[in-house]
C-alpha cells in the first residue's frame, strides 16, 4: 500500500492528468484528479451472507437507512439494500421485536445510569444487576416510553440458523485466513467438524506456500488457541517464530547475490528485511509458560529449512529470556546479524 493509500484510506488512488490544478510558487501549474476504485460486488452470498448479517444484527437493533449499514455488508456479502434485507429476515421470521429486557440489555452504562438516577435508585453495580433494578421497580411502559426506537433481535428460527451455520460467521470473523465459504463447503466431509474442514484447507496450503507455510501456521495457532488446546498453540507459535527469525524471507535476494547480482554491501542490507520480530507474536510467549518445554524446540530444529540464521541457542535465549522478562531485543538481532553475514561470506 503507497503512502498516498495510507493517508486517505485503503482504497487505491490513480493520479491521472485532469482535475484540480495547484499553483507552485516556482511558476508550474500541477493536475491531480484522485480516482477511487470501488471493490467489486459480488453476487448476494446465499446462507453465508444471511449468516453473517443476523449474527451483525441479532442483538436488538435497529432497521437503519440503506446507506448505514456496515461496507463489509455490500462487498463481502452482496447484499445492497441493508435495508430492505433486514425487513426481509424480519418477514422471513429470523428477527423478532425485542422484549424490554433485551432493549434494556443493549444499551450502554451511560444509558442506564442517569434513567435510574432519576429516579432515585442505586447506579452501582454491573449491567445485569442495573437492567434487574429498572425491571423491578417500573413498569415495561414506561421504559419503552424512554427507548422509543423499535429494535429486533433473534428469533428462535434465527438462533437455529445461527446455529447451524457458525462456521460461516468464524470465517467471516477471521477473514485473514482467506477462506472462502465455497471452498470451506466443498471441503466438508461427514464426521468433520468445522474446525478439522479449516485446518485441512490450511494444511493443504502449506506446500503451496512461498513462506514455507508462515502464514498458514499463524492461522493454525489462532484456531489453537481458540481451541484452548495451549500445547499445541505454542508448539505453531513456535514454528512462525522459527520462520520469522530464520531469514527466509531473504533467500530470493541472497540468491542473485550468490549469482553475483547484488554486491556484498546490498547484501548486508537485505538483513533488515530477512529477520521480522513481530511483538504480538513474541509477547505471547509468556501466556505459555506453564506449558514450555525445550524438547519442543529440539523437534522444531529437526525440521531443516533452506537457511537459518538463527541457532538452537539462540532460538532457546528468545523463549527463555520473554518468559523471565529479560529479553534483549538488540542482543538477539546483532547476534543473527552476525550470523547472516557470515552466511553471505561463505557464498562466495
Amino acid at each position: 500500500m503507497g503512502l498516498l493509500s495510507k493517508l486517505f484510506g485503503e482504497k487505491e488512488q490513480k493520479r491521472t492528468m485532469d482535475g484540480p490544478q495547484a499553483n507552485r510558487s516556482d511558476g508550474y501549474t500541477i493536475t491531480l484528479h484522485t480516482k477511487y476504485e470501488e471493490p467489486e460486488v459480488p453476487e448476494l452470498q446465499g446462507d453465508y451472507a444471511k449468516a453473517v448479517f443476523l449474527y451483525a444484527v441479532g442483538n436488538a437493533s435497529p432497521i437503519k437507512a440503506k446507506g448505514e449499514y456496515a461496507r463489509y455488508f455490500l462487498y463481502e456479502c452482496g447484499i445492497r439494500d441493508g435495508s430492505a434485507y433486514h425487513r426481509k429476515l424480519i418477514t422471513d421470521g429470523y428477527l423478532r421485536e425485542s422484549s424490554i429486557d433485551e432493549v434494556l440489555y443493549a444499551q450502554k452504562l451511560t444509558d442506564l445510569k442517569p434513567l435510574l438516577s432519576s429516579l432515585g435508585l442505586p447506579v452501582s453495580g454491573k449491567k445485569e444487576v442495573l437492567v434487574e433494578r429498572l425491571l423491578s421497580n417500573t413498569d415495561e411502559a414506561f421504559l419503552r416510553s424512554k427507548f422509543t426506537g423499535k429494535t429486533y433481535t433473534l428469533s428462535e428460527k434465527g438462533r437455529k440458523f445461527l446455529d447451524e451455520h457458525k462456521a460461516y460467521v468464524k470465517l467471516h470473523q477471521h477473514r485473514v485466513w482467506d477462506i472462502d465459504w465455497k471452498e470451506f463447503d466443498a471441503c466438508k466431509r461427514p464426521g468433520l467438524s468445522d474446525n478439522d474442514v479449516i485446518w485441512s484447507i490450511l494444511n493443504k496450503r502449506v506446500s503451496k506456500s512461498a513462506t514455507y507455510g508462515r502464514n498458514e501456521y499463524l492461522c493454525m495457532y489462532q484456531l489453537l488457541v481458540e481451541e484452548k488446546e495451549k500445547s499445541d498453540a505454542l508448539e505453531m507459535l513456535l514454528r512462525v517464530i522459527y520462520i520469522d527469525v530464520s531469514g527466509i524471507e531473504g533467500l530470493n535476494y541472497l540468491k542473485l547475490y550468490k549469482d553475483g547480482l547484488y554486491p556484498t554491501k546490498d547484501a548486508k542490507e537485505i538483513f533488515n528485511v530477512s529477520v521480522m520480530l513481530a511483538p504480538g507474536l513474541i509477547n505471547d510467549i509468556i501466556k505459555y509458560a506453564d506449558v514450555y518445554d525445550d524438547a519442543m524446540v529440539d523437534r522444531l530444529y529437526r525440521w531443516k529449512l533452506p537457511i537459518n540464521i538463527c541457532s538452537k541457542e539462540s532460538f532457546l535465549y528468545l523463549i527463555h529470556s520473554n518468559i523471565d522478562g529479560t529479553f534483549d531485543e538488540d542482543a538477539f538481532l546483532a547476534d543473527l546479524k552476525r550470523e547472516f553475514y557470515r552466511v553471505i561470506r561463505k557464498m562466495k
